[in-house]
């Protein structure tokens, strides 16, 4: 028993010896992983949802070590300040603002500051009426005070005077930048060719217009099927300078009234000074040295005898049918031919000018998107370029719509529901009925559109 009580004091003993040795010098007891501090959260983002918008779209962010006070965090969109909507330690809610554009995302919490994904800014259409009241009229004014009669090919100065083919009424109209309306050249409603003083002058049907590089104002008076040139700088004298009034035809034989057309309806100064005439009775393209009177032409691409179809290949064996507007992108020349359902290239740089198929199914009326052929086209007219985001805008005129491209023919929808009739307004709310022509002018950033049913100068900016 002895020993028992023995060996039982011993294991007490050591036990409480052990336990002493386990506390420290304070005698407080060892610390336990309960006690051990936090891990340190860094303030981050993980996510952005969508990753592309417009503006007044809500952005959410996904992270950590957010400010749980709306107040507490700072959001950059591209630099340009987004407005906070909500706020938790791991999730902010913001706004889009207005003009952000494409960029990075930041999150500032005190002096701390973090870079995420980038946000993709969608451009929102806004339209507006720039002149005319919708009605066919020959009013002189300001804005929706003045009319115009079947409105076409628009031609911008250097000074951002936006000029007109009023081709119904039979003149040509000028808008100075504050929407001013005044008419130009040639006697309101009363037809013919006469050229004189620019207000004495006359014209039949003029529907294309073309600015040279000395800032004389071109115009294909369609109907008389001739070129006028007006003379911005001396007296704005109205002459005839390619064409024999009143005889159509395809000739090239000749000094300058001798050359003959049929129907010429769009006009395009190439950077050569070039001038490039689509014709729509020709239905053929026509380059031409206007400054040289005999044998002036350069190229023809269509048909000689003014057959209309549909075909490929060297230019003299090419077909269009109702060529519009034209455009000149690096080498290749954009054609919008509008009965053929497709936009049409000629290669400049190729010594037989090669014209092939840009974008759009020939001959195919429909709608889509799509890149190349798979896009789809119903009449498209007119065609414009803005050389800063070296995006293509096409006015399918049919489907009412705005189409855009770039140089690879990717072609997306960009303005119109569809819908027939003219209404002004922001994204799916904008409508259209004719697409009749577009002009940029990259200086304002301000698409003018003319719409010749409706008898309205449009203008279309993006935000």
């Amino acid at each position: 028993m002895k020993i028992f009580f023995k060996y039982n004091f011993y294991f007490v003993l050591a036990l409480i010896v052990l336990g002493a040795c386990k506390s420290d010098d304070s005698g407080d007891p060892a610390p336990t992983p309960a006690d051990d501090d936090p891990i340190e959260v860094e303030l981050a983002i993980n996510a952005i949802d969508p990753t592309s918008g417009p503006y007044d779209a809500t952005l959410s962010i996904k992270g950590s070590k957010f400010s749980k006070e709306v107040s507490g965090n700072t959001v950059f969109i591209n630099d340009v300040e987004a407005s906070v909507i909500s706020a938790s330690d791991t999730l902010l809610e913001v706004t889009v603002p207005k003009g952000a554009g494409s960029g990075k995302v930041k999150v500032k919490v005190g002096d701390e500051e973090v870079t995420g994904p980038d946000f993709e800014y969608v451009l929102t259409p806004v339209m507006s009426i720039f002149a005319g009241d919708g009605t066919p009229g020959n009013n002189n004014g300001e804005g929706e005070d003045a009319q115009f009669n079947g409105p076409q090919q628009l031609a911008l100065d250097s000074d951002g005077n936006l000029f007109v083919a009023d081709t119904k009424n039979h003149v040509i109209r000028k808008i100075t930048p504050d929407g001013t309306v005044t008419d130009f050249a040639g006697k309101s409603g009363d037809s013919g060719h006469v050229d004189n003083f620019a207000l004495a002058a006359k014209f039949k049907s003029p529907s294309g217009l073309a600015f040279d590089a000395a800032g004389d104002l071109f115009v294909a008076d369609r109907n008389n099927h001739v070129i006028r040139k007006i003379n911005i700088g001396g007296a704005t004298a109205v002459t005839t300078v390619s064409g024999d009034a009143g005889n159509s035809g395809y000739a090239v034989e000749g000094e300058g009234v001798l050359v003959l057309y049929h129907q010429p309806n769009r006009l395009l100064f190439d950077n050569d000074g070039n001038l490039l005439v689509s014709e729509i009775g020709g239905d053929r393209i026509r380059k031409i040295d206007i400054n040289q009177p005999v044998d002036n032409e350069i190229f023809v691409a269509g048909s000689k005898d003014s057959e209309a179809g549909f075909g490929n290949g060297k230019s003299v064996n090419a077909l269009f049918k109702d060529p519009y507007e034209m455009l000149r992108v690096g080498d290749q020349l954009l054609i919008a031919d509008k009965e053929n359902q497709c936009i049409r290239d000629i290669d400049m740089a190729d010594e037989n000018f090669k014209v092939g198929t840009f974008a759009g199914s020939p001959q195919e009326v429909d709608y889509a998107d799509g890149t190349g052929t798979a896009a789809k086209f119903w009449d498209p007219t007119s065609i414009a370029y803005d050389p800063i985001s070296e995006h293509i805008f096409i006015g399918d005129w049919g489907n009412r719509r705005i189409r855009r491209t770039t140089i690879d023919g990717e072609v997306t929808t960009i303005v119109g529901n569809g819908t027939k009739g003219v209404q002004a307004g922001v994204g799916d709310d904008i409508q259209f009925n004719a697409l009749t022509s577009m002009v940029y002018d990259e200086q304002t950033e301000v698409l003018y559109i003319s719409d010749s049913n409706e008898h309205y100068i449009l203008k279309v900016i993006f935000e």
